[in-house]
């Protein structure tokens, strides 16, 4: 009499394969979860939620990915400095609509795939180590095809905006008095280039700890050391 598997239960190992020491050949779901698979599963969900809902905003107003966040009431000088900004910020939104509404479009299919594979891993879906693995190098590819695409918008938006921000700057008596131009447009650029090395690097630690030995004993594809 044949008895239907739970697609959680462990796969008993058989064959010469296993006999040889190589373990299971075919993924089985994890039968605990790791502090590695919760802390990594919580950090992608995270970004793909943020990024998410970055793109739908985007989508909403191209502006958006320009607005000059402001966290207290602003003197009169300020205002005006803050409305010639704005004024930057959509000339550079009108002149690269389209790229902008396109990077987020391609943002949002790549966002919902970090979603999937959060929760693919957290449920211990046997399928969660290759969508984990899928999701990290689209990340990887989505990063670099991002900035290749926005680098031109933030050209233009660094080089209009960056004395309206040195002018914003040194109206504080604890500003950086050498905040110049080409200081702040060189940061402008910096930033980015950094949030997407972050953000690389989150997917390389994921190709590292899925793809490598942990992931391969979790999902029942390696023998665990003793």
């Amino acid at each position: 009499m044949t008895t239907a598997r739970d697609g959680r239960e462990r796969t008993p190992a058989a064959g010469p394969g296993d006999a040889a020491g190589l373990g299971p050949r075919r993924p089985r779901s994890p039968d605990h979860r790791p502090p590695w698979l919760i802390l990594l599963s919580s950090l992608t969900l995270l970004y793909g939620g943020a990024l998410l809902i970055s793109s739908l905003e985007t989508l909403r107003d191209p502006r958006a990915v320009t607005h000059l966040p402001v966290t207290r009431a602003m003197t009169p000088d300020e205002d005006e400095i803050a409305h010639q900004i704005g004024d930057v910020a959509a000339r550079v939104a009108t002149a690269h609509a389209r790229s902008i509404r396109g990077n987020a479009v391609l943002s949002l299919p790549v966002s919902l795939l970090m979603l999937f594979a959060a929760a693919a891993t957290m449920s211990r879906d046997r399928r969660g180590r290759q969508i984990a693995l899928a999701a990290a190098w689209a990340g990887i590819i989505y990063q670099v095809g991002t900035f290749a695409l926005t680098y031109p918008i933030l050209r233009d938006y660094a080089g209009q905006a960056a004395p309206l921000f040195a002018r914003f700057v040194a109206l504080h008596a604890d500003g950086d008095a050498n905040a110049t131009p080409a200081g702040v447009a060189k940061f402008m650029m910096a930033v980015p280039l950094f949030t997407s090395a972050i953000a690389i690097s989150g997917s390389l630690v994921l190709i590292r700890y899925f793809g490598g030995r942990r992931g391969r004993v979790l999902y029942g594809l390696e023998r665990e050391r003793r």
